[in-house]
């Protein structure tokens, strides 16, 4: 059982969402595959770099290059993810 400090009585808000649209729905992929299948399906395209590390430009620009229009997006979308390490100096951000 739950600690009683974290019942569900014991707390006021009751967070409910209030949703005016629907959420876009993205495809994620590291791989030529998923290049191909968002292009053929007219959906917006995430490359998950940080998983594969490579075939990222020649991914992308398939996508782009072989896009089809869809009806919730008529022109390609692209958003890429990376690693990265940020602090006030390099020697700290490559500890």
């Amino acid at each position: 059982p739950l600690p009683r400090d974290l019942m569900r009585d014991n707390y006021v808000l009751k967070a409910t969402p209030a949703a005016t649209t629907e959420p876009r729905l993205w495809l994620l992929g590291s791989s030529m595959y998923s290049a191909r299948l968002a292009a053929a399906k007219g959906l917006p395209y995430v490359f998950a770099h940080h998983f594969a590390g490579q075939g990222t430009e020649e991914a992308m620009q398939f996508y782009r290059d072989n896009f089809q229009p869809s009806e919730t997006t008529p022109e390609p979308v692209t958003f890429l993810t990376v690693n990265a390490a940020v602090a006030e100096t390099y020697d700290e951000a490559v500890r």
